[in-house]
C-alpha cells in the first residue's frame, strides 16, 4: 500500500470509489442523498491546490501492471475566516473499514496540515452511528462538542509531531475511531444546511420517521425513529427526490415483526393490494423539463409502462393506483389532460388511476406527501 497526493488524473478512480461506497455510507459522507456525484461536486473534490485544500490517497498497488486499487482518502480545507483552522475528512472504502487504514491516513494528514501552518481541525460528526456515539462519549469527557443543524463540531487542537500523539490525545481518540465508520462532514464542499430551497436546490430537511412494534410482552413500542434513509434522487428530473417511509404488499396489511418494510428499491407503483407511503421533493420545471430525458427519469422509478409518450408534458403519466396527496411545502400545479388547477400547502388531492403530472412554475422546491394504493387499471 503507498499513500500519495491526489492528482487531477485520478478523477475515474474517485468515481470509481464513490460508486462502490453503500448507500448508507454515502449518506453519511455527504449529509444528503447522494446516489451520484455531480459535475460540480466531483470538480471541487478533484482540484486541489495541496496547501489550502490537501488529499491524501491510500491505494493497494500490486506487483504486476494492474492499475492501483483506491482504498480511502483524507483531505482539509482550511478555512479563509480562521486561516489557522482547516475542516477534516476522511474516507475509508467499506471493505477495509476497522483495520488501522483511517488513523494512518488521518495521521499523515496531521503531519501535512501542521507543515503548512494548520494549528486545529474543525471536524462535523453525525451521531447516528454506533462508533460515533462511542467517539462522542469519549471525547465529551475531554472537549465538549457544539450542536450545529444536528452536527456535531470539534475543535481539535494538532499535535507538535504525530510522533507525541499518545493514547490520551484528542487527536488520537478521532483517530481511533477514523476507520469504523465515524464520519467527519466537509461542510465546505457538502454544505450540511441550506437555508432556503431556491431554484437548483433540494429541500434539505430530512424526514423523520417513527414507526410503531410491540414487545416481548406485547406491549406497544417504537421500534423505529430516524431519519429516512430509503431515497432515490432522479437527475433526469433536476434532482427529484423521492423518500420512501412504508410499504404493504397486501389487504389486509401484516403487521407482524419488525423488518423494514422501506428498505428496498424505490419504484414508483405498489402492488395490486398494496399501498406506499413516500414524500416527494419537485424541483423547480425551470431546472429539468426542458430537454428532458422522460424515457431515463421513468426507468429510475422501474416505471418506463405508466409514462405518456404522447404528452408534450415529460411527466405525465398513469398509474393502477388511487394516490392521496398534499402539498406540506411549497406550491404545485396538479396537470390533467383537460386541466390543471394549483394547489398550495394544506391542500389535498386524490388521484384514481388517471393521467397525471405535476408542474413546480415557481422558483424553489415544493414538497408533497403520497399514500398510494394498488387499484384496478383503468
Amino acid at each position: 500500500m503507498r499513500l500519495r497526493l491526489l492528482r487531477p488524473s485520478d478523477r475515474d478512480a474517485l468515481l470509481a470509489g464513490f460508486q462502490r461506497l453503500s448507500p448508507e455510507s454515502r449518506y453519511r459522507r455527504f449529509f444528503s442523498p447522494t446516489p451520484r456525484l455531480s459535475k460540480e461536486m466531483l470538480r471541487k473534490l478533484i482540484e486541489t491546490d495541496d496547501w489550502n485544500h490537501l488529499a491524501i490517497v491510500a491505494e493497494r498497488v500490486s506487483k504486476d501492471s494492474a492499475p492501483a486499487e483506491g482504498l480511502g482518502i483524507a483531505r482539509f480545507i482550511r478555512l479563509a475566516e480562521a486561516p489557522d483552522t482547516a475542516e477534516a475528512a476522511v474516507v475509508v472504502d467499506d471493505a477495509v473499514h476497522r483495520r488501522g487504514l483511517g488513523r494512518l491516513l488521518l495521521l499523515t494528514l496531521v503531519e501535512a496540515a501542521r507543515e503548512r501552518g494548520i494549528k486545529q481541525f474543525r471536524a462535523y460528526v453525525l451521531p447516528d452511528n454506533d462508533p460515533a456515539q462511542r467517539l462522542l462519549r469519549d471525547l465529551d469527557e475531554h472537549v465538549k462538542a457544539r450542536v450545529e443543524d444536528d452536527l456535531r463540531v470539534f475543535e481539535l487542537p494538532l499535535p507538535e509531531a504525530t510522533a507525541d500523539v499518545g493514547a490520551t490525545d484528542l487527536i488520537y481518540r478521532f483517530l481511533r475511531y477514523a476507520g469504523e465508520g465515524v464520519i467527519m462532514i466537509l461542510r465546505s464542499l457538502a454544505g450540511a444546511k441550506t437555508p432556503a430551497t431556491g431554484e437548483g436546490q433540494m429541500n434539505e430537511q430530512k424526514v423523520r420517521r417513527l414507526v410503531t412494534g410491540h414487545d416481548e410482552n406485547g406491549k406497544s413500542m417504537f421500534i423505529m425513529d430516524g431519519e429516512a434513509r430509503n431515497i432515490l434522487v432522479i437527475e433526469e428530473m433536476g434532482q427529484l427526490t423521492v423518500t420512501d417511509l412504508w410499504e404493504t404488499y397486501d389487504a389486509p396489511a401484516e403487521n407482524a415483526g419488525d423488518h423494514d418494510n422501506a428498505d428496498r428499491p424505490v419504484h414508483l407503483e405498489p402492488t395490486p393490494t398494496g399501498t406506499i407511503f413516500r414524500v416527494v421533493d419537485f424541483p423547480p420545471d425551470s431546472v429539468w423539463k426542458h430537454g428532458a430525458d422522460r424515457a431515463a427519469a421513468f426507468a429510475a422509478l422501474h416505471a418506463g409502462h405508466t409514462a405518456d409518450q404522447t404528452s408534450r408534458d415529460p411527466a405525465m403519466h398513469k398509474t393502477a393506483s388511487v394516490d392521496y396527496a398534499m402539498v406540506l411545502d411549497g406550491e404545485i400545479w396538479a396537470v390533467m389532460d383537460t386541466d390543471e388547477r394549483l394547489m398550495k400547502a394544506g391542500d389535498v388531492l386524490v388521484q384514481r388511476g388517471t393521467n397525471h403530472a405535476w408542474s413546480n412554475k415557481t422558483d424553489r422546491h415544493c414538497r408533497m406527501m403520497f399514500v398510494l394504493c394498488g387499484a384496478r387499471a383503468q
